[in-house]
């Protein structure tokens, strides 16, 4: 049974750099059921969640331009995103080749379907400038909560403040639907190792809760 809470309780700000490790496991939990990490790693979930978390570790440590949320509920993290600017959402070729020895761990098959994948979003990132929102998640145990809908209402807060446009994947459609209600748009679509994926704009200034609260 999932923990019920008052959305109302939750506090979301900046991520502090004693926060990444639980921020990084919080949004590896959430994302590790997600239907991408079931087409490249499988149905063992010990593996799915050790290798998405260690991929987020990589990400945290290497990507540039980041600003990373948490949502706390008296003080434990219970869900966590990231932003990126400044084209931090596309690796140097440095950063590419510091990426591969944790990507080898996942075995052959595993690296070669992450490549592919990765490159497929690569590929549909927009060239406008924008920040580059996720990965996001909710502590599964809390999720349906309203915790997402916080940590969105003070993103795009922040989006708007700051007269930036955003962008997003996501492969589940209830997300699609979250993300509408916060003004982003679906831009682009496309099946990619048999999982539908959706690809999401969202205009500085777009017609939310944000501008309606």
């Amino acid at each position: 049974m999932r923990e019920r809470i008052d959305p109302e309780l939750i506090e979301v700000g900046d991520t502090r750099p004693e926060e990444v490790a639980e921020a990084v496991a919080v949004a590896a939990r959430a994302m590790c059921t997600s239907p991408m990490a079931y087409a490249v790693l499988g149905d063992d979930h010990e593996r799915r969640l050790r290798h998405t978390k260690r991929f987020f570790t990589r990400l945290y440590a290497l990507a540039h331009g980041q600003r990373p949320l948490v949502a706390r509920l008296d003080g434990r993290i219970v869900g966590s995103t990231n932003d990126l600017v400044d084209r931090g959402c596309r690796p140097s070729a440095i950063d590419a080749l510091r990426s591969i020895p944790a990507l080898a761990l996942t075995g052959p098959r595993s690296a070669t379907l992450t490549v592919r994948w990765l490159r497929d979003w690569e590929r549909r990132d927009p060239r406008r400038a924008h920040a580059h929102f996720g990965p996001f998640g909710v502590e599964p145990e809390l999720q349906g909560n309203g915790i997402g809908s916080v940590v969105l209402r003070e993103y795009t807060r922040r989006l708007d403040a700051a007269g930036e446009h955003s962008y997003l994947e996501t492969e589940k459609p209830e997300n699609v639907a979250l993300y509408s209600r916060f003004g982003f748009e679906v831009v682009d679509e496309n099946e990619l190792l048999g999982v539908p994926n959706w690809f999401m704009w969202r205009e500085a200034g777009a017609r939310g809760p944000a501008l309606r609260d």
